[in-house]
């Protein structure tokens, strides 16, 4: 069981287009734009660089938030409905107006976190965040509290001590009529 660690200043730091890190990961608002409020323009264009690079991941706190965001099919519905909240992260058609940097050839990754520090946060935040690995790019992902701080100082606010680990989420591409798993986690899938 883990320990219940109030989120809601956190929340609002997010509000105010800051940045976090909830169990090992990064967390910045979907909408935030870059400059604003307390993102430093070092680590907003290190977290612009993940995106470029490599597709960033939504945290949703539940599926009607997704569907605000997505264009869901019947496939991706049914795996959203009966995984979610859950470590299966579906790559789904996104709808005009999400960041440029979110959308990859007009798709992005969504998912509704388990039971865990990060679904506390994306509720509490009330929207859609971004999440990715929390370590400079080249290094290993962070484990502990103390290792984010090594990578990045003072500049996030951490929530947590260690990572839940375990496996990743499964990662499926929901895209078209049928599903294609691009990463096989902690989800089972045929």
């Amino acid at each position: 069981m883990r320990s219940p660690i109030p989120v809601s200043a956190p929340a609002e730091r997010l509000a105010a287009s800051g940045i976090a890190s909830a169990a090992t990961a990064i967390t910045i608002p979907a909408d935030a734009p870059r400059g604003r409020g307390r993102i430093t323009s070092t680590l907003w264009w290190s977290v612009a660089l993940i995106a470029l690079l490599c597709a960033i991941a939504l945290l949703a706190p539940d599926l009607a938030c997704v569907e605000g965001l997505t264009e869901l099919n019947d496939a991706a519905r049914a795996l959203a409905s009966r995984h979610w909240p859950g470590p299966l992260t579906l790559v789904v058609r996104a709808k005009p107006g999400l960041p440029a940097a979110l959308v990859r050839d007009g798709t992005v990754g969504v998912r509704v976190p388990g039971a865990s520090l990060a679904l506390d946060l994306v509720r509490a935040f009330g929207g859609a965040l971004t999440a990715t690995s929390c370590n400079p790019s080249g290094h290993p992902a962070a484990q502990t509290a103390e290792e984010v701080r090594g990578y990045f100082g003072a500049r996030l606010q951490i929530l947590g001590e260690v990572t839940p680990g375990g496996a990743p989420s499964t990662l499926v591409d929901a895209t078209g009529a049928t599903v294609r798993i691009l990463r096989q986690g902690a989800v089972s899938l045929p």
